[in-house]
């Protein structure tokens, strides 16, 4: 039976500035920017780490035939970033002739970085980003379409929450140590992530295609709804849901659409889930190679015959 124990203390800094010019204003197509600031945190962990063996190992001095590993951590950062105690749990068995079989799963953690969540806000303006609640076909306004500087604020975002996950992974490794096939390992490891409230950076279009799916609170629009009707002679699509769901607006059919695009807020978020399922197939292959350089024979056999001293 092996045990670790282990506890980590650090201090995360983080900063930002300005010059003159811009703290000012007097950089042309720039307004004045955010005033400069410092931010820091504790962030504590404590761990703990056990590996037992459940069957005896099949020959002296190797592996056990069957090992149980599993471990704990606990993290705490200032701002209410509180991790719980996260398991982790495996099995690692060795039936032998070389054949390693594993198998675990995780709780995994994970706090929004200083940066995510404090680094300063500015505006600025973003072009081909066309309105999918309010497409031109239906409208007849320009303003609705991709030639139109669309006013982006983009920064970090303190109401960001951690990630939550869980790993889970199964796999086998063959490796001979004896044989023509000796230093040969063919490895296998299928896996799949579960993450919550997945934190990452989203693009001005990204938030508009899911305005109707989580990020409303993203998008800032003239209060109140109008109602085009369609005067083409082909169908138009409009954006009316979450992932993406359109419907059609027939030919004079009419359709109450929301107010025009005031600002666009492209955060850093935290998405709802994301799903990761695969498999990792790795062969390598390792042999001794002959020794480089001049033997102790060789370079006696030159000294005897006067070409080197």
């Amino acid at each position: 039976l092996h045990g670790v124990l282990y506890a980590e203390h650090r201090r995360e800094t983080y900063g930002f500035g300005w010059d003159t010019a811009s703290l000012t204003g007097d950089i042309l197509g720039r307004g004045l920017v955010p005033t400069p600031s410092d931010w820091a945190r504790e962030v504590n962990a404590l761990a703990a780490e056990v590996r037992a063996p459940l069957l005896a190992p099949a020959g002296a001095g190797g592996p056990p035939r069957l090992a149980l590993e599993a471990s704990a951590r606990l993290e705490r950062a200032d701002g209410g970033f509180d991790s719980g105690v996260r398991p982790a749990a495996g099995l690692v068995a060795n039936p032998g002739r070389g054949l390693t079989l594993r198998a675990s799963w995780a709780d995994t953690f994970r706090a929004p970085g200083l940066v995510q969540l404090f680094s300063p806000q500015s505006e600025g303006y973003y072009n081909s980003v066309p309105d999918p609640r309010r497409p031109v076909a239906l409208t007849g306004d320009l303003y609705d379409g991709p030639n139109v500087s669309r006013l982006v604020r983009t920064g970090g975002n303190p109401a960001l929450r951690p990630e939550l996950g869980r790993v889970i992974q199964a796999g086998a490794t063959w490796a001979p140590t004896a044989g023509a096939l000796a230093g040969l390992a063919l490895e296998a490891t299928w896996f799949r992530y579960d993450i919550n409230d997945l934190i990452a950076g989203v693009s001005p279009a990204y938030v508009l295609d899911n305005e109707l799916g989580g990020l409303g609170d993203l998008v800032h629009r003239d209060a109140g709804a109008e109602t085009y009707t369609n005067t083409t002679t082909a169908p138009i699509t409009v954006l009316t849901g979450p992932a993406g769901a359109t419907t059609l607006v027939a030919p004079g059919q009419s359709a109450a659409v929301p107010g025009r695009l005031q600002r666009i807020d492209s955060y850093t978020v935290n998405l709802s889930r994301r799903r990761l399922i695969g498999a990792d197939f790795g062969v390598r292959y390792a042999r001794e190679l002959a020794p480089l350089g001049r033997s102790e024979e060789h370079t006696s056999e030159l000294q005897s015959r006067g070409l080197i001293s």
